[in-house]
């Protein structure tokens, strides 16, 4: 089983969102902040694992007041704290 293609494709798949959300999310849309925050907190596609800027995402998120933001930005300030 060649999986070279079907990691290709995924990647592909994850840079082709981040893309999108990267443009909504600089618009302002509170979804893509959120997912933007998703991409950074776990490392997705060409995105290496970045707390600063997930934070950075989540709290433009959850100042428009989505739970998932909210939930996250406390969910990280909680991790901080009990590191």
């Amino acid at each position: 089983l060649d999986l070279t293609g079907l990691c290709g494709f995924l990647l592909a798949g994850f840079n082709a969102a981040l893309d999108a959300w990267l443009k909504a999310a600089e618009k302002g849309q509170k979804n893509a902040q959120c997912n933007l925050g998703l991409f950074y907190e776990h490392g997705r596609g060409e995105v290496e694992i970045d707390l600063v800027q997930a934070m950075f995402w989540y709290q433009k998120s959850a100042a428009q007041e989505f739970q998932q933001a909210i939930d996250a930005v406390e969910r990280l300030n909680h991790n901080q704290l009990n590191e």
